[in-house]
């Protein structure tokens, strides 16, 4: 009873891998086959739970990789406002949210596109053709968790510049704008009177 429950769910798991790499021939539509590899490897996580959490460990690799991407963010971003508008770092705290999300973005990218590729030597070194394309699925969802991440980095910079062109026009036409004093008509005073 075991073993044909085992069969049935590997035959389920191939016709799944199957519908998700004959989506993209069939309807050539790369969203369809994007949200497919995602339920995927969702649903794999789901039923493996346990083994995977039992293998998954964090290293130190995950918090080098994230400590070095959290270091590059921070430069990179002091870098890009000093060369775009000309000011130092301790005037970029207009904006704690948008900085936030940079960061936390730029801070997961480098171990989602590490497990995306480790995924995808994994898939090209298998010798079963299944667990290739298995591994392939989960490539590809790391690739486009990668890419929203991406994006999602991209928006929020687009944000900072506008808020902060914004606010930097305000600061300008505020310093330009000189206080309306009450014209006083002023005479010297002739010589020899008092």
């Amino acid at each position: 009873m075991e073993n044909s429950q085992e069969t049935n769910e590997n035959r389920f798991e191939k016709i799944a891998i199957a519908i998700v790499y004959g989506s993209i021939f069939i309807t050539q539509n790369l969203l369809i086959f994007c949200i497919l590899c995602v339920l995927f490897s969702g649903w794999q996580l789901w039923k493996h739970y346990h083994e995977i959490v039992k293998k998954f460990e964090w290293t130190w690799k995950v918090f080098v990789t994230s400590a070095v991407a959290l270091f590059l963010a921070k430069i990179s971003a002091t870098h890009h406002f000093n060369n775009k508008y000309g000011i130092y770092p301790e005037h970029l705290d207009h904006s704690v949210a948008v900085w936030t999300v940079i960061t936390a973005c730029t801070y997961l990218t480098l171990p989602v596109l590490w497990n995306s590729l480790k995924f995808l030597a994994i898939s090209i070194n298998e010798k079963s053709v299944l667990k290739s394309l298995k591994y392939g699925i989960h490539s590809g969802t790391f690739i486009i968790m990668w890419w929203l991440l991406i994006m999602a980095h991209n928006q929020a910079a687009n944000m900072t510049d506008g808020c902060f062109c914004w606010m930097l026009t305000a600061i300008r036409i505020v310093g330009q704008a000189k206080p309306a004093l009450p014209s006083v008509k002023t005479t010297k005073p002739a010589i020899g009177s008092s």
